[in-house]
């Protein structure tokens, strides 16, 4: 389906009489909509950053952005970074590219990458279809935590060896598995 028709679906939607689980269907087609989004601001954002070192070398891209979009740097600054991490790790771009991630998944990866080193760089962007999967089966903050030092989990994640031998989910944290241990 093309998102032109699930935008004339849901601007046709008489929200007042939804039901919960049309609404929250609604709610699930409107989200692959803003995803979509997400990858088309993406790509226009890259080729802001392409203009400024190529033709425009007085363009900043941070600051078209900003402009453009009337948010501020820090939401430029957001997209030049979501457009250097597509470029670092195909993968990730494909994966928003057809709404299959958001461009918070992105940021995740882009926080991921700016703590590493080259070389772990490399190692993590080498990963992006393994990367790209495990995001779209997954919420950001579930994507980030195996990636980003700041998720620590206090507890076994259901699912884990840990939790499966005690057998009590409740001491288990709900969440994604990603690999055993």
């Amino acid at each position: 389906m093309s998102v032109a028709t699930v935008v004339a679906g849901l601007c046709a939607l008489d929200i007042h009489n939804l039901d919960r689980d049309s609404t929250v269907a609604a709610l699930a087609r409107s989200a692959g909509v803003r995803r979509w989004l997400d990858g088309i601001d993406v790509a226009l954002t890259a080729r802001l950053v392409e203009l400024s070192e190529t033709t425009t070398p007085s363009l900043f891209p941070e600051q078209a952005v900003a402009e453009a979009t009337r948010t501020g740097t820090r939401n430029g600054t957001k997209l030049v970074g979501r457009a250097k991490t597509v470029a670092a790790s195909p993968e990730i771009g494909a994966a928003l590219d057809t709404g299959a991630i958001a461009g918070a998944h992105v940021d995740v990866m882009t926080a991921a990458l700016a703590n590493l080193e080259p070389a772990q760089r490399a190692t993590l962007t080498a990963a992006g279809r393994e990367l790209a999967a495990l995001a779209a089966a997954s919420t950001p903050d579930q994507f980030g935590a195996p990636l980003l030092p700041g998720f620590a989990r206090s507890k076994p994640m259901m699912g884990s060896p840990a939790c499966n031998a005690r057998n009590v989910t409740s001491d288990c944290e709900p969440g994604l598995i990603t690999k055993p241990g």
